[in-house]
């Protein structure tokens, strides 16, 4: 476990990056996107960031807004409402953002948009809504954002990727189910955590990666909204029961205040503990020249793509040697060739 302590002596160096680093955040405007947003905005008070933000509603941006106007009046706020369910519309702001930054790339990426959504019929793009946002949007947003994070690295600056959604809790995948149309709901989250870190193992090695670093991390047991919906039964089921386990582990300490997962985001984010691979490239805020970067996902340590816990803890070797096969025997060329398809066929 990183203490909270190494984190918030790591963030107090964040103020010393380069000028004007910028961030983007999609899922941003609630939750555990949010909390980052505003602590990265409040760590680079002397850095005029640029922010751009992702998501759903434009009342929610106002108020982060006039919160950063009051912690950090030189950082700016770009808002671009979407549905990051739909992959045009994930590519309509993503070309925005670029176009924004055409001069610049971008430093930080966070995609955090995220459901409990279950349902497994098509949407309009022909996708499973139960994958759409929480796997096809993350995926296709890295995939457009990665020529501008490769940009700023190649200026000697901070370039780094974070999934945030169940980094160290990868498992089997079913190769023969991969849109998980008839795969039980208690392996869903192994099999999506897998492919979502073979997915950046797989960017990670694209020449305009160079200088890029890659963190898949599983947030914990954090108090946001995101268990608001209840449309139907089973989401009735997941409210209440979700809620009554939120509950009981804010009884036993396990949950993580909005402030801390902030900080602890921000750290995962602009830290030197995540360098890209061979150490090209800016290695990250060194908040101690002993730090030892973390092993990556291949087993080598500072190999640039981790999958990291909340706590700041790696995989487990189960884990490590799960997608350390997967690279090896095919897996995640197979699993890339599942995006590609699919992203043809919408006309992408």
């Amino acid at each position: 476990m990183v203490s909270l302590s190494v984190v918030e002596s790591s963030n107090a160096l964040v103020n010393t990056l380069h000028q004007n680093p910028v961030l983007v955040v999609f899922g941003g405007t609630s939750g555990i996107g949010r909390a980052t947003l505003l602590e990265f905005a409040a760590r680079t008070t002397d850095l005029s960031p640029r922010i751009h933000l992702v998501g759903r509603s434009a009342s929610a941006a106002d108020e982060i807004r006039s919160e950063i106007s009051k912690s950090n009046p030189s950082a700016t706020l770009s808002f671009y409402a979407a549905d990051c369910g739909l992959m045009r519309e994930v590519d309509r702001v993503c070309n925005e953002i670029l176009e924004a930054e055409k001069e610049h790339g971008i430093n930080v990426a966070y995609l955090a948009a995220g459901t409990l959504e279950l349902d497994r019929k098509p949407n309009e793009e022909g996708l499973p809504v139960h994958l759409a946002l929480q796997l096809f949007g993350r995926v296709r947003a890295a995939k457009k954002l990665l020529p501008a994070l490769g940009s700023a690295a190649k200026r000697g600056e901070l370039a780094r990727l974070v999934f945030i959604a169940a980094g160290t809790k990868e498992g089997p995948i079913d190769e023969m189910d991969m849109s998980l149309l008839r795969t039980p709901i208690s392996k869903i989250r192994g099999h999506l955590a897998s492919m979502l870190t073979l997915v950046f193992a797989k960017l990670a090695r694209e020449e305009e990666a160079k200088g890029v670093s890659f963190v898949h991390v599983f947030p914990g047991m954090v108090n946001t909204n995101i268990l608001r919906n209840k449309r139907n039964l089973t989401e009735v089921a997941i409210h209440y029961v979700g809620s009554a386990a939120m509950k009981l582990a804010s009884w036993m300490g396990k949950t993580l205040s909005i402030k801390e997962t902030g900080e602890r985001h921000v750290w995962l984010g602009t830290s030197a503990k995540f360098p890209p691979s061979n150490a090209v490239g800016f290695q990250g805020v060194q908040e101690d020249k002993k730090t030892e970067p973390a092993t990556g996902v291949d087993g080598k340590a500072g190999s640039g793509a981790y999958m990291i816990d909340w706590d700041g803890s790696e995989a487990n070797e189960g884990t490590k040697t799960l997608i350390a096969n997967y690279i090896v025997d095919g897996m995640m060329d197979k699993v890339w060739e599942y995006f590609t398809e699919e992203f043809t066929r919408i006309g992408l």
